[in-house]
């Protein structure tokens, strides 16, 4: 096969995939190979750490472009775990449907951020409120994504409706994973 003939059909195969009807010659689907569940709990475990963190930073909106950043990593990380192509441009407009769309959560980091403007006790409390909603908004967004990864989906295919109940869901979940986390962070301190 000549070097232009195996790029072609390296970028069709690309495609393809992107699209998520890569498949045998009988048109099956390819699923992503099975992950560990304690390797996906791993990667998104780490990214919500991350985010806490940086929840913490006391300059306003600072700390909702460092949260995003760290979401985007994570969804980057697990791409690459369920060898899905990763796109950030694509990311962060899922990340903005999916948070947008649950409008009390959308607003709520906004405003969390903003309070750090109130000197001293509103630094102290934006923080803390900042610190363990960017973490529960990341373990939902972690969880969403690696569902979508696990059942064949892309970045190209996903269904922001689809998974907002569950992203609202897995938020609720992840505010008590998030403080649970703290709890551990202070007690080994």
């Amino acid at each position: 096969m000549k070097k232009s003939e195996k790029e072609t059909s390296s970028n069709t195969a690309e495609f393809e995939t992107e699209k998520g009807e890569a498949g045998s010659a009988s048109g099956s689907e390819v699923l992503p190979p099975e992950v560990p569940k304690h390797e996906i709990d791993g990667i998104i475990r780490k990214r919500v750490y991350a985010a806490m963190v940086v929840g913490l930073a006391p300059i306003p909106l600072l700390d909702l472009a460092g949260i995003t950043a760290v979401q985007v990593e994570m969804v980057r990380a697990l791409s690459k775990r369920y060898g899905v192509p990763f796109r950030a441009e694509a990311v962060k407009a899922i990340i903005s449907g999916l948070v947008g769309g649950a409008l009390p959560v959308a607003f709520a980091p906004v405003t969390a951020s903003l309070l750090k403007f109130i000197p001293l006790i509103g630094w102290t409390t934006a923080g803390v409120s900042m610190s363990l909603l960017g973490g529960a908004v990341t373990y939902a967004l972690g969880h969403v994504f690696s569902q979508h990864f696990a059942t064949g989906g892309v970045l190209l295919d996903f269904n922001v409706e689809k998974f907002r109940s569950v992203f609202q869901s897995k938020v609720r979940e992840g505010q008590t994973v998030a403080s649970e986390m703290k709890e551990e962070q202070q007690a080994s301190a």
